[in-house]
């Protein structure tokens, strides 16, 4: 049993658009754009594609 959830990364800004594969839970994205209730993002491992924003946290950097 794993708490382990996944996020479809897609080719475009709707469900309807092919998927590109899943994004791990605690995955690090880059916000590059916005449209509508969509994001696209750059994985940390250097993929690219559109998730939904609202399964997106944003992670402030704690100070030094």
């Amino acid at each position: 049993v794993t708490d382990r959830l996944y996020l479809s990364l897609r080719s475009g800004p709707s469900a309807g658009q092919p998927s590109l594969g899943l994004l791990p839970s605690d995955t690090r994205v880059e916000v590059l754009e916005t449209e509508g209730k969509w994001a696209k993002v750059t994985a940390e491992n250097g993929r690219t594609g559109w998730v939904m924003q609202r399964y997106l946290v944003k992670d402030v950097p704690k100070s030094v």
